[in-house]
């Protein structure tokens, strides 16, 4: 969501930043990435803004080479193009989130399924296409009977994964917040305590900005053709990210298609939550309940949120207009 990391970025330097930090951005995963330091907590000692960034540069291009659906000689592409029923030996860092992909979908009943690479493609939203009306029933039936995330096995003793089914695997839903868990770690390598590093809209924010002030987010209040902020969340070593219907998707004959496509029926989602924010330790799991909850909608998601002690504020559209509902763990977490 380039648009987003855009007015995230810009929020955050004309509310909190001053001459102190140190910023750089670029491009990465079909999308942008920024980074923000706060370089008093190096005691001193100078940054090189040119190092770092070329440093996060090649780890961010280390990690498209090994997840990305847009590169044909990515790992996970050779993985999707590997025969049917035959296992393939892929990096920890891809085993690590096919595991942890695996594990969402489980707890969520395959609302969260990494397997729907087809289907995505199908509706017009993977790489390559670009047809903007809906498919027929009998497309969506057979893309739905080529996946499923029981079909894809993982061998936990040897980093080798098989597809049992003539699925695409697609980990747009949650390798975004794996990478801003593995750019945290690189910066903190480097001695860095206080900074925030975004990918595509999901972030990490680490430390402090002030000695005496956490780092405000802001969140977009979820409109298509406006930029406003609905609300900002503290966050200080937490990491936060938002799933949403209303920047990608298209419309045919009067009807509006998202992006998040419903494993279990096939179809894009339709109902009345329009974004979900979710608060955790880690990006990449952030990045996938995020997803996950989005699929269910507002009651099976808040739900399953509050049985996972997960921190979500969900918008929801109502007659009167827009609604937050925040999780229990959000409310104790915010303290309202």
């Amino acid at each position: 969501m380039p648009l987003f990391c855009l007015f995230l970025i810009l929020f955050l330097t004309g509310c909190e930043y001053g001459q102190s930090t140190l910023q750089f951005a670029g491009k990465t995963m079909g999308t942008t990435y920024s980074v923000v330091l706060v370089p008093q907590s190096l005691s001193g000692r100078q940054v090189d803004p040119v190092t770092l960034q070329a440093e996060v540069d090649r780890e961010l291009g280390r990690i498209s080479k090994l997840m990305s659906t847009y590169d044909e000689s990515s790992q996970l592409s050779q993985l999707n193009a590997h025969p049917v029923g035959k296992y393939f030996t892929v990096h920890p860092d891809l085993y690590h989130v096919l595991q942890a992909s695996q594990e969402l979908a489980r707890l969520s009943d395959g609302a969260m399924d990494v397997t729907v690479g087809s289907l995505v493609d199908l509706w017009g939203f993977g790489p390559g296409y670009a047809d903007s009306k809906p498919p027929s029933e009998s497309e969506i039936s057979l893309a739905r009977g080529n996946a499923g995330y029981q079909a894809l096995d993982i061998d936990v003793e040897n980093y080798r994964v098989r597809r049992r089914k003539a699925f695409h695997v697609d980990l747009s839903s949650i390798a975004k917040g794996f990478a801003v868990d593995q750019i945290r770690d690189l910066l903190r390598r480097r001695g860095h305590d206080d900074f925030l590093v975004e990918i595509g809209g999901e972030l990490f924010a680490s430390g402090r900005i002030k000695s005496d002030r956490q780092w405000q987010v802001a969140i977009e209040a979820p409109e298509a053709d406006n930029r406003s902020i609905q609300t900002t969340l503290p966050l200080q070593d937490m990491a936060m990210a938002t799933s949403g219907d209303y920047r990608n998707y298209f419309e045919w004959n009067g009807k509006r298609y998202s992006h998040t496509i419903d494993p279990r029926s096939g179809y894009p989602v339709d109902h009345q939550l329009v974004s979900v924010t979710v608060i955790a330790a880690s990006a990449m799991y952030a990045d996938g309940w995020a997803t996950t909850i989005s699929v269910l909608g507002l009651e099976q998601g808040m739900q399953l949120a509050n049985a996972q002690q997960l921190a979500v504020l969900a918008m929801i559209e109502t007659a009167s207009g827009l609604e937050t509902i925040r999780s229990e763990k959000l409310a104790a977490y915010t303290g309202y």
